[in-house]
């Protein structure tokens, strides 16, 4: 793998894992996917920094 996708991997484990309050991805299930994943399509500030 390369490395910047590695790096890219973890950026948005970590952002997922920050979004439920540090909660461990194990106890998390699909709901918790998809309100991030609406989160991140419905928010601006979730792609400002890649802009």
């Amino acid at each position: 793998m390369a490395y910047k996708t590695e790096k890219t991997y973890l950026f948005w484990i970590k952002r997922f894992i920050r979004f439920h309050g540090l909660q461990h991805p194990e106890a998390m299930g699909s709901g918790e996917v998809e309100s991030f994943r609406d989160e991140a399509l419905n928010s601006p500030s979730y792609w400002l920094e890649f802009a």
